[in-house]
């Protein structure tokens, strides 16, 4: 198998970006964004860049302490994840245990992001980490061979970033 880990690294920096942009946004739009929680989130990413896994991990208790299921923590523990693989295969090791852990949980991100806009369609949250994830599970795809299957997943995630532009 071919796989293009510099498309995957540029993909995560757009993401990246995408993420202080969504953050952007849905402070401009007057909806409650806790600082403490911006840190915390941008915290986990560099840790996570860092390689430094448990320790990103270990932010996630504090993203929605009050709720039992939560899709930002979610999110950002398949991007740990998602950044544990990368590492692993960069030592030359697939690891599937953490292939197939990253798929199921960003999937469930994107499906539960899914259900609230089907409840509510311009629900910012649901529209940044749905579209995210569908990026995510794009780049994953696309690694392994899986063109049509990343091109839709891209086109959505392109979807749901623009309608957040729209409503944000």
């Amino acid at each position: 198998m071919h796989m293009n880990t510099n498309g995957g690294l540029k993909s995560l920096s757009l993401l990246y970006i995408v993420l202080n942009l969504a953050g952007l946004c849905r402070a401009q739009s007057g909806r409650d964004v806790r600082p403490e929680s911006r840190g915390i989130e941008e915290e986990i990413v560099n840790l996570a860049y860092a390689c430094r896994f448990d320790e990103a991990a270990a932010f996630l208790k504090t993203l929605d302490p009050d709720s039992a299921r939560s899709m930002r923590r979610d999110f950002f523990r398949a991007m740990i994840e998602w950044r544990e693989y990368l590492y692993n295969l960069g030592a030359m090791t697939r690891d599937t245990s953490l292939e197939n852990g990253f798929r199921r949980r960003m999937s469930r991100v994107v499906s539960e992001g899914e259900e609230t806009l089907s409840r509510f369609p311009d629900n910012p949250d649901a529209l940044f980490y749905t579209g995210a994830g569908c990026g995510y599970l794009a780049v994953l795809d696309a690694m392994w061979g899986n063109y049509f299957k990343a091109a839709g997943e891209g086109s959505d995630a392109l979807s749901y970033h623009k309608k957040l532009a729209e409503v944000s």
